[in-house]
């Protein structure tokens, strides 16, 4: 009898370390639950934070609008194509990324009814391949809102423009390539 005393009083001993074990197992559950929901908090305030930079960054910029014809800026594998981004008021447009397949130019249109209209600005010849931040100087200075074009050219083979010979670049579909933007207002 007293060997079974001995061992009831050395049970409750055993069954201690399992209940330990378990409240161990909860506490961490608990810690992880806490770590996932810092985690998220942590996603969502970044993901705020970006967003909020992106949008303050547009705030007074321009933002291009669609073309009604062929923008082939978007287009991967593109031959031919011209972006301009952020634009806001003055005497020259920064004509973002111009890929040319053959030697030609940036022109800048007005706005003729919601085609390309009158050329107010020319760029430089440009060489076959990729240029980047190419200043277009214009005729007179931008208005805020407007809406104007930045058209691809390709050059006759005479190094100087000339708006009779120097045809507009086409796509694969003959769509004319270039990007229409608005003038945002000055920073």
């Amino acid at each position: 009898m007293e060997e079974n005393e001995e061992n009831k009083a050395a049970e409750p001993t055993q069954e201690a370390p399992e209940e330990k074990k378990e409240e161990v197992k909860e506490d961490v559950g608990g810690r992880s639950d806490v770590s996932k929901y810092l985690w998220i908090v942590g996603l969502v305030v970044v993901l705020g934070f970006a967003y909020y930079l992106v949008s303050r960054g547009r705030s007074q910029k321009a933002t291009p609008s669609p073309s009604p014809v062929s923008n082939e800026s978007l287009v991967p594998g593109a031959k031919n194509a011209v972006a301009v981004s952020d634009y806001t008021l003055g005497k020259t447009v920064s004509v973002a990324s111009v890929l040319l397949q053959k030697p030609g130019y940036v022109m800048i249109h007005e706005d003729d009814r919601g085609n390309p209209g009158k050329i107010i600005g020319t760029s430089k010849l440009l060489l076959a391949g990729e240029s980047t931040n190419v200043v277009v100087n214009l005729t007179r200075a931008s208005k805020e809102g407007e809406e104007l074009y930045a058209m691809l050219h390709l050059d006759d083979g005479d190094g100087k423009f000339n708006a009779t010979t120097d045809s507009p670049v086409t796509d694969d579909q003959e769509n004319v390539v270039m990007m229409n933007f608005t003038v945002g207002a000055a920073e």
